[in-house]
C-alpha cells in the first residue's frame, strides 16, 4: 500500500483495507466493481516496484509459459 499510497486517499482506506485483506485470492467473492478496483489498485503497485523490487518480490514463483 505504501507504493500507491498518494491514489488511495481517495477511497476509505479502513474499508479497502478490510476487503483486501479479507480476500486471500478469493476474487469470485467480490462484485464486478469491487474487483475491478482492487485489481488497479493491485496493478498501481505492481506498476510502482523497481525492476530489482520485482525480481526480489517474485523469486521462487513458477512463471507458466505458453
Amino acid at each position: 500500500m505504501d507504493n500507491v499510497d498518494p491514489f488511495i486517499k481517495v477511497l476509505h482506506v479502513p474499508t479497502m483495507t478490510k476487503v483486501i485483506r479479507e480476500l486471500r485470492g478469493s476474487y469470485h467473492t467480490l462484485s464486478p466493481s469491487m474487483e475491478a478496483l482492487v485489481l488497479a489498485i493491485s496493478l498501481a503497485a505492481i506498476m510502482s516496484l523497481a525492476d530489482e523490487e520485482v525480481r526480489v518480490l517474485t523469486s521462487g514463483l513458477i512463471w507458466l509459459s505458453g
